[in-house]
């Protein structure tokens, strides 16, 4: 007799869910631009500079104020020692009431060229009649007026550059990094003393490499840098290393590299503090979380489709991040859209134990959903699977043999929820076995291999056995996955074709990457979206015939906002895009 009982393995927690709003902005909302420069006092934003198409901004002094409660927007206009138009430069506050600009690629004002940035296959950052500043300007938010602090002479001081880092410690503003109006990148750490406006060039007590579009933050005295590109502009060398920098007396800086505890630590990024980014990349913007007690990265389920932003700006009020600009490509052409939209993202933590209270009972605001993965073999079901799960990837991997099913607990749209992810083998010779798992299935999840027609062509005989064990009835939902999307130039099934056949058959398409995680979590998590909305109209439904009134058993279980260290300590990154920031400074 076939038994399809399987022991449920040890459960898998993705404990981090990202929330993403889209806001809608009130009053003189900036110019669409990239590259621009953000900075917050309390609960105001101050955006600087930037570029479109056409020209840079912030040439006239104008600072765009977002008064964060009320979502609105005001054009301050500066007057004293204006700053030329300029991108990729920096945006410090240095108190309560005073913002520091330093550094980045200026412009004439009027300029019609534009900053090859905008271009995803050109590698350069050049900008007709550009030069890059080593100029520093204080903006008081009080009084609106622009100033040049009295640099005090020394025998060094930094050269122009632009999409370098910087950040605030005590008194010290630390410079690293950055490229020169000819592309070439350097290594070099500046001191900039704030009581004294004198610059010290430093040796940090480890070599540094040569970086450009990294992040930096201070936390706790120290300041953490991340990601970046090696060589100079072209050379497309990344890195994925973390280093604290600390400030010792006289002047030194000592530099440990941090060494993180998780393998599932992003290993391609490029990113920048206030978002800059590597301009060339074409990836999504996926944001990950390197918690420093535990020195552990981790990436939030979204479940949501990718936001897909470059060198976009963001900046950090209390635990929460705002993302302004910055530009959207298209898929397989060279055409290019500047946004001017404005996001909010958020954090959400499962606490500690949840997932046992899931297990132990099931309440009204708890649901567990069954999905089936179905497909030939070598479409990459489990690397899928594996990814969506533990967030972990290898190019080496045994083809599955019968059913094998990993299960995760995570948060959909506010209720936790446990997905039980069934693996099924794609040879032949299983379907028997197989097919008895369909049964009681809440969801189905067919894959297909966009490089491999024969694999989408077999999407029908896939959906047929499916429906000799199941009725697939309105209440189930079905997921149509072309993985392997990262191989571009192999790919012979395109997007277009994926969602005509998943119309056809009643589907939800994605166009996925197991290997780069390119809307993998959307992949599962939009199936599970629909199956809450399906479950809380039964529920409504049930309640409204049924009004019985029930007591909870799970009163330990808690969701809470990562608030002012419910995270804390934690850097935020996101995937070859914008932002490092600490979650409490």
């Amino acid at each position: 007799m076939l038994t399809t009982e399987v022991s449920e393995p040890e459960l898998a927690v993705r404990n981090l869910v990202l929330s993403v709003c889209d806001l809608k902005q009130h009053g003189d909302t900036p110019p669409a631009r990239a590259a621009a420069r953000a900075a917050t006092l309390g609960t105001r934003m101050y955006l600087y500079g930037g570029a479109d198409d056409k020209r840079s901004f912030g040439g006239n002094g104008e600072v765009h104020l977002l008064e964060i409660e009320q979502m609105k927007w005001s054009r301050l206009q500066g007057t004293g020692d204006l700053p030329a138009s300029r991108f990729g430069h920096t945006f410090n506050a240095i108190s309560d009431t005073d913002l520091l600009l330093f550094g980045g690629l200026c412009t004439t004002e009027g300029s019609t060229s534009h900053p090859e940035f905008l271009r995803p296959s050109t590698p350069a950052w050049t900008h007709g009649a550009a030069e890059a500043s080593c100029d520093i300007y204080v903006f008081n938010t009080r009084t609106l007026v622009w100033s040049r602090p009295p640099i005090t002479k020394t025998l060094e001081a930094p050269s122009g550059r632009y999409f370098h880092a910087s950040a605030v410690v005590e008194e010290s503003l630390l410079v690293y990094g950055g490229l020169d109006a000819e592309g070439r990148v350097n290594a070099e750490v500046w001191i900039l003393d704030l009581s004294s406006w004198a610059w010290h060039k430093v040796s940090p007590s480890i070599t540094l490499p040569p970086v450009f579009g990294h992040a930096m933050a201070a936390y706790h005295g120290s300041i953490y840098s991340f990601g970046g590109s090696y060589g100079d502009v072209g050379d497309d060398e990344e890195s994925s290393e973390l280093y604290k920098i600390t400030l010792e007396s006289g002047n030194t800086v000592a530099v440990d590299p941090e060494v993180p505890g998780s393998i599932r630590a992003p290993c391609i990024l490029q990113v920048s503090i206030s978002g800059v980014s590597a301009p060339s990349s074409a990836r999504s913007a996926d944001l990950y979380i390197y918690d420093m007690a535990t020195k552990r990265w981790s990436r939030p389920l979204y479940d949501g489709a990718a936001i897909n932003l470059r060198v976009h700006t963001t900046t950090v009020l209390h635990d929460k991040l705002l993302v302004f600009g910055g530009i959207r490509d298209k898929v397989g052409s060279d055409e290019i859209r500047i946004s001017r939209k404005l996001f909010f993202l958020n954090v959400l933590e499962i606490k500690e134990g949840a997932e046992l209270t899931l297990v132990s009972c099931q309440t009204e605001g708890d649901f567990k959903f069954k999905l089936v993965s179905v497909g030939d073999s070598g479409v990459g079901k489990s690397c899928l699977l594996t990814r969506f799960v533990n967030d972990v990837y290898s190019d080496f991997h045994v083809s599955t043999i019968g059913v094998d099913f990993k299960t995760v607990v995570t948060m959909v749209k506010g209720r936790l929820v446990k997905l039980q992810l069934w693996d099924t083998a794609g040879q032949e010779r299983f379907s028997v076995v197989t097919g008895n798992y369909y049964r009681n299935a809440d969801g189905f999840v067919l894959v297909y291999d966009a490089t491999n027609r024969t694999s989408f062509d077999h999407v029908d005989q896939w959906l047929s056995q499916i429906e000799q064990h199941h009725d697939l009835g309105p209440n189930t939902i079905k997921i149509l996955v072309g993985n392997k999307h990262d191989l571009s130039s192999e790919v012979v099934v395109t997007p277009a074709e994926g969602e005509k056949k998943a119309q056809q058959i009643g589907a939800f398409f994605v166009a996925a990457s197991a290997k780069t995680a390119s809307n993998v979590d959307y992949a599962f998590l939009i199936g599970a979206q629909k199956l809450v909305e399906i479950r809380r109209e039964q529920q409504q439904i049930q309640q409204q015939v049924f009004p019985v009134r029930k007591e909870s058993c799970c009163k330990n279980l808690a969701i809470r906002a990562a608030a002012h260290g419910a995270l804390h300590p934690s850097i935020y990154v996101p995937h070859r895009s914008v932002l490092l920031c600490i979650s409490r400074d």
